[in-house]
């Protein structure tokens, strides 16, 4: 009974379109009873491989292959011939992971010259194909004779012409000292995948298809008995190549190892024993929190270190904690945590998290649960621009062999399978591009889905017999392998050489990374590690660097958790910049809540997601008192106590297991984890046991039984409360930052993105509404990146477009021991001919504004100095003088051309706009700016400045405009049709400020304009805006219920735009009435309400836009 040898699947990357998980199933069907996989310089898919063939009782035989040219072992053979290690025992396993590893032609080399000391433990195979000649079968002869080697040359019938069959049987019949072992090429499960090989093939060569390369091929895997009958009893050297296949396929012993731990070791000082050391550390935490004398903290941290103990772990621990040390001793920002992570005592005293577990009521069992092993996880959140520094001490410290990343593979979606195949087969794009598409934007969708799911998709598939070639090929090749990828944030670390466990990817410059995937290293039992760049924790960093400059002691883990100007950020939605509180619906839950401490942020991010989002409502009504709370039993009130009778935290559900069925943590984390994952048979059997403990503990059956349908109603979605607390923390000191260093803070979030991106201009107009000032490029200080200068925003030369990194070393060169003192100055130090178009662009940004020479005289000053350096040359420099060259003045470049060079080079104006005094006009209205306006939207608002007003006629005489108009952020053209310009005829002058409302469009250019629908006078729109941000309070102390109703009756007949809002003494809670929200504030309002509770008992809060005069006259 044999089996191919020749065999690779998906993970050789365009060489296969057989899947591990398909090759077991149809292996299994087929009747072997063994099968072989060797992927072209990939062990990939070997753990998997393994799995799967046990799985269905088939014998797995693991290898790997290579093309070797065989003049790195005899320089007269210089031919690419396939080799496979077939891997005989656990010895050659290893031995095996080290070829794949370093797998070039130099080291198969030397391992096949030492073939015979590796008889035992490798089999290696030489694949022929069709093209062999006799001269390579004398070659391969001579180098087996010169090397002894013990190697056999696979015999193909499907692969072999009748003739070279011929060739090699007679060949072979002369020289019995050549081993034979019968073999076939399997690249597809089936003959009509040929279609599906092919394409990949092409995508690998990146080269096109015709029809006629589709027809069906023969390398797909054959049953046992068709394999069988390729190497017949009647032909003697294809029959012995059959009994050493079956031979060779009984001498392979190979058995991995799953779920044994090889974690590496912490080296501690004087060979301490690694839990000793870590209780002493533990202890020094404590004591440097001023916690020793606490039996509470003792406690815990004892029972703690007894569980990391046994569940050996200790050593895991201290390296993630020498992580963290190193980290903070380079002065890079942590995340607060990460994690289950935040609910270890251990970890908090260790410095790798910085939440008090005891003081915030999160659990270690929810971490790390003795009951249920499982591997401690520990995710490391750093800075993205500072991972790779930590990952290199990492590597540095345990050894290069014993850290990598961990690989991944990018797979062909639906989407990207069609455009493929398409482009392979030379398809018409227009077809390809209307198929994909149509393909709905849902992850991982099948194409057999989208047929079903999308009527477009299927009337294309039906109408066309192009588009039915392209999605059945499609078909054949999504979900397969493409191409090589880098898991975003795995990391192992092994105790011993990572080749004992798993082969290697070798990069240059780069850790390795593993040739097994996330999966298949837990599996074989190494410690995976997650190091995540995270770019908020970046922000920080730079903030962080910026603030340290004026004030070096500045601690950020130090701040107060109390500041209410940062919570009221929080309240008003101002969260632009500010980690997992940036949507817009997570913004009206912050208004609406009003949060006044980490308790209250940690509750809405662990709420604001799928599930418990329908309890969001609730949590904010009980809240304000606006709904009672209800509690499922009286025993729980101390537990859901802080969020208001309602199950928000997988913690909380623990806890109840514990207080009313006295289970241990361990058990109650068993129970949590059995309910998020939903499995009906644990439930019902934890039910059981939550009832029995419950009536032990005094309860009846019928009040655990309504408990036990509560908690598992909630635990379905209940969120991590370590998790979201240490992610809220992270997002308060951000808000933090936001609040008292808001320059650093804007400076490095920016420099965070492109300024030109969407959410980069967003965040320039946040910081425009809050007064930040943004300064243009500027010779003299401006760096790279975007600085913090004078309290605001200084831009860097990195912003201007068409500035080359090395002209802006060149810049920072010559400036760094003297400033520059003009610009005549700058020209002869740094000026170089194939300069002067960026010496151009610096100027039109106002680079060289500050030295009082105006844009225009500068470009026409160039010229000059131009000609005085093809003159003197270097000279210049030597002589460290002008030679009298002056500006060639004349006047300054109007505004608008000025602010079009501003958009053009640096995506946003710099110089002082007209709209500058109206951002917060615009934030209140809401309006848009004119960069954010995209080609498919439906319509636009904002506040504009018109530049010019061009005036036309129409065929039919008729008058209409063409409007150059600009805010802070482009400028653009507004068509204005004849019926809106004669309605807003006297608003449409140069030089005013107006509201523009319109859709947009392309011009005969392409250029992206705006249809005018209607205009409003900027006057009109400030007095709305003013009306918006008035507050009517009204204090409602001792006002009765039937007062009350009147003054409500009283409100609804003013109904208007500025919010109405009540007070109760003595706390002086605020609340709203959903009967009547915002009123028009007027003098008949308020005498009509002073006459019922007395003037006393208003207060009306004017606009920053209006004057602050008290009397409010209509």
């Amino acid at each position: 009974m044999g089996q191919p040898f020749n065999v690779f699947s998906d993970y050789s990357f365009l060489r296969s379109a057989l899947t591990i998980d398909r090759y077991a199933e149809l292996g299994s069907q087929l009747g072997y009873t063994s099968l072989v996989l060797a992927d072209l310089d990939s062990t990939m898919g070997l753990v998997e491989f393994y799995q799967k063939c046990l799985a269905k009782q088939i014998k797995p035989i693991m290898g790997v292959s290579h093309y070797l040219n065989l003049a790195h072992i005899n320089v007269k053979a210089p031919y690419d011939i396939l080799l496979s290690a077939i891997a005989l025992d656990n010895t050659g396993y290893q031995k095996m992971l080290s070829l794949a590893t370093y797998s070039t032609d130099k080291e198969w080399g030397l391992i096949l010259q030492e073939s015979r000391k590796l008889t035992d433990h490798l089999a290696f195979i030489l694949h022929l194909d069709d093209d062999f000649t006799i001269e390579v079968l004398s070659t391969l002869k001579q180098i087996v004779s010169d090397f002894s080697w013990e190697i056999y040359i696979a015999i193909d019938p499907r692969e072999f012409s009748e003739e070279k069959l011929n060739i090699i049987t007679d060949w072979l019949s002369h020289n019995p000292d050549i081993m034979a072992i019968a073999s076939e090429k399997v690249r597809y499960p089936s003959a009509h995948y040929q279609k599906g090989y092919r394409v990949l093939r092409a995508i690998d060569r990146e080269d096109g298809l015709s029809q006629s390369d589709l027809s069906t091929g023969s390398y797909y895997l054959p049953s046992q008995k068709e394999f069988n009958q390729f190497f017949p009893t009647t032909n003697p050297i294809l029959n012995d190549s059959l009994n050493e296949n079956e031979s060779l396929a009984r001498k392979v012993e190979v058995s991995l190892l799953f779920k044994t731990l090889h974690l590496p070791k912490f080296k501690t000082p004087d060979n301490e024993d690694s839990s000793q050391y870590l209780k002493k550390l533990c202890y020094e935490g404590l004591e440097k929190k001023a916690l020793t004398e606490d039996e509470a903290y003792r406690d815990r941290l004892d029972h703690e270190l007894t569980v990391i103990d046994r569940m050996g772990f200790s050593d895991y621990f201290l390296i993630v904690a020498d992580v963290i040390d190193y980290a903070k001793s380079m002065k890079i920002v942590t995340s607060p945590g990460r994690g289950s992570a935040a609910g270890s005592l251990t970890s908090y005293l260790l410095g790798i998290t910085e939440l008090d577990p005891i003081k915030e009521n999160l659990l270690f069992e929810r971490f790390l649960n003795e009951e249920r092993f499982n591997m401690p996880d520990i995710d490391l959140d750093l800075p993205d621009n500072k991972r790779d520094e930590v990952l290199q001490y990492v590597a540095k410290k345990y050894g290069e062999n014993h850290v990598a990343q961990i690989a991944t593979v990018g797979t062909f979606a639906a989407k990207s399978a069609i455009r493929d195949v398409g482009r392979v087969l030379k398809s018409s794009a227009s077809v390809v591009d209307r198929l994909a598409k149509s393909v709905p934007n849902k992850l991982k969708i099948k194409l057999a889905d989208a047929y079903r799911e999308s009527r477009q998709f299927a009337q294309l598939v039906d109408q066309s017999a192009e588009s039915q070639k392209i999605v059945e090929i499609a078909q054949q090749i999504e979900g397969l392998s493409r191409h090589l990828s880098t898991h975003a944030a795995g990391v192992v670390i092994c105790d011993q050489p990572l080749t004992n466990f798993t082969a290697l990817f070798l990069r240059n410059k780069q850790l390795p990374l593993t040739q097994f995937q996330m999966g298949s290293v837990e599996e074989i039992g190494l410690l995976k590690m997650d190091f995540l760049g995270i770019r908020n924790l970046a922000i920080v960093q730079d903030a962080v660097t910026f603030i340290k400059v004026d004030d070096p002691d500045f601690d950020l883990t130090a701040i107060p958790l109390n500041d209410k100007s940062v919570y009221q950020l929080f309240s008003q939605g101002d969260t632009d910049g500010i980690f997992q509180f940036e949507s817009a619906g997570i913004r009206q839950v912050l208004k609406r809540l009003m949060p006044q401490s980490l308790e209250d942020l940690t509750a809405v991010n662990a709420l604001y997601r799928p599930g418990p989002m329908e309890q969001i409502d609730h949590f904010i009504k009980r809240k304000h008192h606006e709904e009672p709370i209800h509690f499922p039993h009286d025993t729980l009130k101390k537990i859901l106590a802080n969020t208001y009778g309602i199950m928000v935290y997988q913690e909380q559900v623990m806890q109840v297991a514990v207080t009313m069925a006295g289970f241990t943590l361990g058990q109650a984390d068993i129970l949590r984890r059995a309910m998020s994952k939903k499995k009906k048979d644990i439930i019902e059997e934890e039910k059981k046991r939550f009832v029995s403990g419950a009536q032990k503990l005094g309860y009846d059956a019928k009040e655990a039984t309504t408990v036990y349908a509560y908690i598992e109603k909630f635990a379905d979605y209940g969120f991590n409360r370590s998790h979201a607390m240490a992610y809220s923390l992270l997002a308060y000191r951000m808000a933090y930052l936001k609040v008292h260093y808001p320059a650093a803070f804007f400076a490095s979030l920016i420099n965070s993105l492109s300024l030109n991106s969407t959410k980069g201009q967003q965040y320039l107009n946040d910081m425009r509404f809050k007064r930040i000032n943004l300064f243009g490029p500027d010779i003299n200080n401006s760096t790279h990146l975007i600085a913090v200068y004078k309290k605001g925003l200084l831009l860097g030369f990195d912003q201007i477009k068409g500035i080359s990194t090395l002209f802006s070393e060149r810049i920072l060169s010559k400036r760094k021991n003297e400033k520059f003192h003009s610009f005549i100055d700058f020209y002869q130090r740094v000026g170089q001919k194939q300069s002067d178009s960026m010496i151009e662009k610096l100027i039109r940004v106002g680079a060289f504004d500050s030295f009082g020479v105006n844009r225009a005289s500068l470009l026409k000053t160039i010229p000059v100095l131009k000609e005085q350096d093809s003159l003197f040359g270097d000279l210049i420099n030597h002589l460290n003088q002008d030679l009298g060259v002056s500006y060639q003045h004349t006047e300054e470049m109007p505004l608008d051309q000025r602010l079009n060079d501003e958009i053009a080079l640096l995506g946003t104006i710099v110089s002082f706009h007209p709209l500058a005094n109206d951002r917060r006009l615009i934030h209140v209205m809401g309006y848009r700016s004119l960069l954010s306006l995209k080609d498919k939207d439906r319509s636009f608002e904002g506040l504009v400045y018109i530049q010019s007003v061009e005036k036309i006629k129409t065929k039919k005489g008729e008058s209409m405009a063409f409007l150059t108009v600009s805010d802070e952020t482009k400028q653009l053209t507004v068509v204005v049709f004849s019926k809106v310009y004669y309605q807003h005829i006297s608003l449409l002058k140069p030089n005013k400020k107006i509201v523009l409302k319109g859709k947009p469009s392309f011009s005969k250019d392409m250029a992206l304009q705006v249809i005018a629908s209607n205009f409003i006078s900027y006057d009109e729109a400030k007095k709305i805006a003013i009306e918006r941000e008035r507050k009517l309070v009204i204090n409602l102390d001792n006002v009765e219920k039937i007062t009350y109703e009147k003054l409500i009756a009283i409100f609804k007949k003013h109904s208007g735009e500025s919010p109405l809002i009540f007070v109760r003494q003595p706390d002086r809670r605020k609340f709203y009435d959903r009967r009547i929200r915002k009123v028009t504030i007027s003098s008949v309002l308020l005498s009509e309400i002073s006459a019922i509770i007395g003037e006393k008992n208003l207060y009306v809060a004017s606009s920053p836009l209006e004057s602050s005069e008290k009397i409010i006259k209509n």
